[in-house]
């Protein structure tokens, strides 16, 4: 017992020792180094959103003009053509519709990529958006140069007031929180800024035992319903049905009609 106990401990501090030694290294290390320094990190203090941070970083860093804008935000699966279907398919159940008179908030805006393409598609001009990677929000504002982005988290939109956003969306995003409680806090500072009737959208979520890819929870159908229960309607799309979508199975779009009154 007590020669597994020092093991235990002898573990535990070579960890810790792990931990100390890759976080001294310097800030300006090549992405490969900081991406494995995050690993270490992430495992250590169990906190996997800090991984998916900085994959989503390192994926900025790494990004080369002329590949497609997509590609700087993680999408690199998806070609030129599949990443405009995967967006149009994405707003295409949204009520009311976006329109080119619309106000859009993004949560995870990253490069500004997905709102580009909304642009594209609806002619929509009047942008703002939040995202943790400052070098994300750094090219999502030569991106879009009449967009509002800020370097922040999904969890804290007190930035913005109640009510401001005629649609609020989240493409890829949600699976990386930590637990159903953090999720809970970003539905609701989504639901706040959105304007009574707006529209909102959050894309690519795992129901328990599917597909789960590189994000960090699963959440239930059911959960909406208590989450959202007063807010306005609800529905729900399984995204691997949609046209160009195929690696998309086991995953689901939820889309919420914010109520005109207070729930």
């Amino acid at each position: 017992m007590l020669i597994r106990f020092a093991w235990i401990l002898a573990l535990a501090a070579f960890a810790y020792l792990c931990y100390r030694v890759v976080s001294a290294l310097p800030a300006q290390s090549p992405p490969q180094w900081e991406y494995q320094r995050e690993r270490i990190v992430a495992l250590v203090t169990r906190e996997q959103s800090r991984l998916s941070w900085f994959w989503f970083k390192t994926n900025v860093r790494c990004y080369r003009k002329g590949a497609p804008l997509h590609h700087a935000s993680a999408w690199k699966y998806m070609s030129e053509e599949q990443w405009r279907q995967f967006v149009k398919n994405s707003i295409a159940f949204m009520d009311p519709p976006v329109t080119a008179r619309s106000s859009l908030f993004e949560v995870g805006v990253g490069v500004g990529a997905f709102a580009k393409t909304v642009a594209e598609l609806t002619g929509c001009s009047l942008f703002a958006g939040i995202d943790p990677v400052p070098e994300a929000i750094e090219m999502a504002k030569q991106v879009l140069p009449q967009g509002r982005f800020l370097v922040g988290n999904g969890l804290d939109l007190s930035a913005f007031e109640d009510n401001s956003f005629d649609h609020v969306l989240a493409a890829g995003v949600i699976m990386y929180l930590n637990n159903l409680d953090e999720a809970e806090r970003f539905v609701s500072e989504m639901i706040r800024i959105a304007k009574p009737g707006a529209s909102l959208m959050i894309n690519c979520i795992s129901e328990p035992g599917g597909h789960l890819g590189s994000g960090n929870i699963y959440i239930p159908k059911e959960w909406w319903k208590k989450v959202c229960s007063g807010y306005g309607t609800i529905l729900f799309q399984d995204m691997g049905k949609w046209p160009g979508c195929e690696k998309q199975q086991d995953r689901y779009a939820v889309y919420l009609r914010k109520n005109n009154g207070r729930p």
